[in-house]
């Protein structure tokens, strides 16, 4: 890792921020409360790459000298960074699919939840997938097969969807969608019913043999009186059930009290 040569003088005239791409407010209210506190301040810095080079990061510690010059003395930090961010993408990934974890699904749903409220005329689609038939692949061919299958699911979600939709496994052989600026209940249906029709395809599970499975999706709106995460979670839930009530491998849209939840 690299480290600083030495200190450098800063002049806290604001264009100095330039330099930090995305973080540029960060650098000058880091700047601000150094020369209006006169005291030692530190924060890492996200450095813009030139000329198609990386971004690269310093550790920056300022402190004040004379009355508009700083000296800072900076590391670069940028491995570690780099680092952190592999966690934490670690963290909101399943490990067999490459698709966003429960974790990963609950932080992208609050963050399109928000968008709902701030954009009241945007509506947000859940579709909850539930795969019909998945137990019977384990019990007859074993978790590897199992496994091979739910790749392959996965894949066949990541390309029935648009490429600015929310794919992700919440577990076993349940999957979610996220589907953002719904405008359109036909634009869902068409996923819903590229969805169902995609994943009753045969499924190859080595060996030269191949498993057919379904699917069975509950779908949930928001609107004006729908915006909470745990609530369209729920509603989604029962609208799937109310698919395999229906014969599996079809899809439901969540309704209240008999009410499509229209556009």
């Amino acid at each position: 890792m690299m480290q600083a040569a030495g200190p450098l003088l800063i002049d806290s005239h604001p264009n100095i921020t330039r330099f930090f791409a995305d973080d540029a407010a960060q650098a000058q209210q880091l700047i601000e409360t150094c020369l209006r506190e006169n005291r030692n301040v530190q924060q890492d810095i996200r450095l813009a790459g030139k000329n198609d080079q990386p971004d690269r990061w310093i550790h920056l510690t300022l402190s004040r000298i004379e009355n508009a010059v700083l000296q800072g003395v900076a590391n670069d930090v940028t491995e570690r960074k780099r680092a952190e961010t592999a966690v934490r993408a670690i963290a909101v990934t399943d490990a067999l699919t490459g698709l966003a974890n429960r974790l990963g699904f609950e932080a992208r749903l609050s963050e399109s939840l928000q968008q709902c409220r701030r954009q009241p005329a945007e509506r947000l689609a859940l579709l909850l997938i539930d795969l019909d038939f998945f137990k019977q692949v384990n019990d007859t061919y074993g978790h590897d097969a199992g496994d091979r299958v739910l790749i392959t699911v996965a894949r066949r979600l990541q390309e029935a969807v648009r490429k600015t939709d929310f794919v992700g496994r919440l577990g076993g052989d349940e999957f979610v969608l996220l589907l953002d600026r719904v405008d359109e209940l036909a634009v869902v249906e068409r996923i819903a019913q590229s969805i169902v029709a995609s994943l009753c395809q045969p499924i190859a599970i080595g060996a030269g043999r191949e498993v057919r499975i379904g699917s069975s999706i509950g779908i949930a709106l928001t609107d004006a009186a729908t915006d909470n995460g745990e609530v369209i979670l729920k509603q989604s839930d029962i609208a799937m059930y109310q698919a395999k009530q229906a014969g599996r491998n079809t899809y439901r849209f969540y309704s209240d009290g008999g009410r499509l939840l229209d556009p």
